[in-house]
């Protein structure tokens, strides 16, 4: 880390910043075949049962075999085509992510994961070894349904500035969605937009750079 630089933590989203996933479930159906010409977006806005079962997975209030029977029906398919979509939701670690936790450890800076999960894809990452190097690199590693906390809520980014006692402006922050960033930068963190599709790890480089990290 440069003289010039404040960051002493590099926080990561997994989804999107990380790993490559789906971008949500109806994505994730036509990934194993199961077509659905569905809004996903619109219809986590207007149906309240939808919301409440993705908040609740994530939180880790219910468990996955029962948000797809919940919400299969809402998208006209059964409950064992959205399980197989959600086995199929993490596609792959991008390229150099794993080198450019390395070079931030190597330069003295704590690194660590805040992502909004849930316990089947976490323990489908922590049994596959592509996925389980990748977290094993991080220094801490922040997970809405083992916290009970979710983003874009402000408590579960207090909870990091709590347990590693840091301020917001000693965290550069990487996520995928927009209104994550737009809840962290009120907390004070460096909170930069992260574009999947466009090599995440050379976004983040890009980043730290900016902000005075020598990588």
């Amino acid at each position: 880390m440069t003289a010039r630089s404040a960051i002493q933590l590099v926080c990561f989203d997994l989804g999107g910043v990380v790993v490559r996933i789906c971008p949500d479930l109806p994505a994730a159906l036509a990934n194993v075949d199961v077509p659905v010409d569905v809004d996903w977006a619109s219809l986590l806005s207007e149906q309240e049962q939808a919301r409440r079962v993705v908040r609740d997975v994530e939180t880790g209030r219910i468990d996955m075999p029962t948000v797809c029977r919940a919400v299969g029906p809402l998208l006209n398919v059964t409950a064992e085509q959205v399980m197989e979509a959600v086995d199929h939701w993490i596609l792959e670690v991008y390229p150099g992510i794993g080198e450019l936790i390395d070079a931030l450890r190597a330069n003295g800076i704590t690194t660590c994961c805040l992502s909004n999960t849930n316990a089947h894809h976490w323990a489908q990452m922590m049994a596959d070894p592509q996925y389980r190097n990748v977290l094993d690199k991080l220094d801490h590693r922040f997970a809405s349904h083992l916290l009970g906390l979710v983003k874009p809520e402000a408590a579960i980014f207090e909870h990091v500035e709590q347990t590693l006692n840091l301020p917001g402006e000693a965290i550069a922050y990487f996520d995928d969605t927009p209104g994550h960033i737009t809840a962290a930068r009120q907390r004070g963190w460096c909170g930069h937009a992260i574009d999947p599709d466009n090599d995440p790890p050379a976004q983040i480089i890009t980043a730290l750079r900016k902000y005075g990290v020598d990588i």
